[in-house]
């Protein structure tokens, strides 16, 4: 009975070694099934983009109508339901087949859902490098290629047919005829790259021939319109332009180009899901039969034990000081781990701590640097600058109304006076401690004021709104420090939007709009400085606050952090927000009964 039960108990270890085992095979079967579905669905992907890119060429050369091209999509219904891309294919297949859109409108939307399926069915994600390089060929390059040569060519067409093309035409068919070349070599790129990732380079020579074929038509049109014309012989340039592009060979050349990527990239996935299917069969084969050689260990060893018993009671008993050894080596090690544990998490919080005191020495470095530069600015460069300010008052006054030209050149050193003053005053604003001087105001008739007095200074091409909300409400402020604070905003919308308002084609906003307002908000008075210009990137908006940090080719990087410490010292804050390519808020935020450091300094 002694053996039986021992020969049962290695049975059961044996089964229990067999349990990882089977969990592996488990799990590298599932991975298997997974990648041949993920295989499958790029498949359907591939399927259901040669239906659709096959419409997009017809429809552009004018070899299908909008009811044969509904037709043919129609045949990837399916398909688009094993991506989960129904309503958007129901979308296309309709605007494909609409009379009220035109051949360039329905382009762009075949040519957006084949980019969809690249997402969709993960091709774009592929883990195989040569696979990935093809579908950006087949699901974005190509079809890009397509679109932008029908805009280019429809562009042309339109011109020939309004003979009133004039140079102006022509240099903006010049600039989506370069735009269409380098549409033409991101398409060599991917396939150049796809070639360099495979193992049969010269599956891809005779696309790269059709590539080059439709690469040098488009230099040759090039060359042809490079010729300067003379009178009206821009007609007729265009026309041989026209003929020069050859809009029929150019989607022929396309249209073979799909079809060999295309085949290479089905014939990958086909090639990868036949290889994945044989694992899996190899990988099942080789569990069952660990199973079976399990199941005879199994039983062989609870045969032996039969006859070796006294050897399993030694075996128990080494197992048994083995195991002691091996749960006091097991506590000797968790000890140590422990131990190793807590050392990490010290040495951790004392790096931390040390990255923060060498954070905080470079910053006072860096305020010490500005204390010192600050004291020699004020010092030595607005004495020179009041001097160079009163000699062009001087001289303006001497040659007035003699003719001498030279006005210009006055006013562009007042300018600079202005500006250089200007910097004085941020750097002052900065590093000063001067306290306040706060008095109880009329915060809504102070602001028109300012804002009227400072638009004068501002670009004229910029309009200034202001929208007054407070009504007769009193706010304790040191009005020329907030004037300053307000100021700063402003000129800094006004150059985000114009610039100096000078040359309107350098204007990053076409109707620059620079809006104030006021409202309370809580315990708080905000003061709002709003526009509409390019706005604020992300990555600047994280450290647009940080003292000596600008974007600007000029300025000194401490317009806002000098605004903010204003604020600081009337107890308020600074609210940003900002979209890229829709404007910029800045909100000041004043209270309403004003800090105790300020009522002291006010009394």
């Amino acid at each position: 009975m002694a053996s039986r039960v021992a020969g049962m108990r290695l049975t059961a270890i044996v089964c229990v070694l067999l349990v990882p085992i089977l969990l592996l095979s488990h799990l590298t079967l599932n991975n298997l099934r997974h990648e041949i579905a993920n295989r499958e669905r790029e498949s359907a992907g591939v399927l259901l983009a040669s239906i659709i890119m096959p419409v997009a060429i017809g429809l552009a050369e004018g070899s299908m109508t909008g009811s044969q091209g509904l037709a043919e999509l129609a045949k990837g219904d399916a398909l688009a339901a094993e991506l989960g891309m129904t309503t958007a294919y129901d979308e296309v297949k309709a605007k494909a087949g609409s009379s009220a859109l035109t051949t360039g409108e329905k382009l762009f939307h075949l040519v957006r859902s084949i980019n969809m399926i690249g997402t969709q069915s993960s091709l774009l994600l592929d883990s195989d490098p040569e696979t990935t390089f093809l579908a950006q060929t087949n699901v974005q390059n190509l079809p890009e290629l397509l679109l932008s040569f029908h805009g280019l060519y429809s562009m042309l067409q339109d011109s020939i047919a309004s003979k009133g093309i004039d140079s102006a035409e022509m240099r903006d068919f010049l600039f989506k005829l370069g735009g269409l070349d380098r549409a033409i070599e991101r398409t060599r790129s991917s396939v150049v790259r796809a070639q360099a990732s495979s193992g049969n380079v010269g599956v891809y020579d005779s696309s790269l021939e059709l590539v080059d074929d439709i690469s040098n038509d488009i230099d040759v049109t090039l060359d042809v319109l490079s010729t300067a014309p003379q009178g009206g012989e821009w007609l007729a340039l265009t026309m041989l332009a026209q003929q020069t592009l050859n809009a029929g060979r150019k989607y022929q050349l396309e249209r073979a180009m799909w079809n060999q990527t295309m085949r290479r990239l089905s014939s990958l996935l086909d090639e990868r899901r036949e290889v994945l299917r044989r694992q899996l069969i190899w990988t099942m084969g080789v569990a069952a039969l660990c199973v079976l050689l399990g199941a005879g260990a199994a039983i062989g060893m609870f045969r032996s034990t039969l006859r070796r018993l006294d050897h399993v009671a030694l075996a128990k008993e080494q197992a048994d000081a083995a195991r002691l050894e091996a749960e006091a080596m097991a506590d000797c090690v968790h000890k140590v781990n422990e131990e190793v544990t807590a050392l990490n998490r010290d040495l951790a919080d004392k790096m931390l701590r040390l990255k923060e005191a060498q954070d905080e020495l470079v910053k006072r470095g860096r305020m010490e640097q500005l204390g010192q530069l600050t004291a020699t600015v004020a010092h030595e460069i607005r004495n020179p600058l009041g001097a160079v300010r009163t000699s062009a008052f001087l001289l303006e006054r001497k040659i007035r109304g003699k003719g001498l030209g030279v006005e210009a050149q006055i006013e562009r050193i007042n300018k600079g006076v202005t500006r250089c003053d200007d910097i004085i005053t941020q750097l002052l604003d900065y590093s000063r401690t001067k306290q306040l001087s706060c008095r109880p105001e009329n915060l809504d008739n102070w602001l028109a004021g300012a804002v009227e007095e400072e638009a004068q200074r501002l670009p004229a091409v910029v309009e200034i709104t202001c929208t007054l909300g407070l009504g007769e409400l009193d706010v304790p402020f040191d009005p020329s420090r907030l004037r300053r604070a307000v100021v700063n905003l402003m000129n800094n919308a006004c150059e985000a939007m114009v610039g100096t308002g000078e040359d309107a084609s350098r204007f990053a906003t076409a109707q620059p709009r620079l809006a104030l307002s006021t409202y309370r908000e809580g315990n708080d008075v905000v003061i709002r400085v709003s526009d509409n210009g390019p706005g604020i990137s992300a990555e600047n908006l994280a450290r647009i606050r940080e003292p000596l940090f600008t974007t600007k080719s000029f300025g000194t990087g401490l317009g806002l952090p000098a605004v903010e410490k204003i604020l600081e010292q009337h107890g308020g804050r600074l609210v940003i927000s900002s979209v890229a390519g829709k404007g910029s808020q800045f909100d000041i935020h004043i209270p309403v009964e004003g800090n105790g450091q300020n009522l002291t300094e006010a009394a």
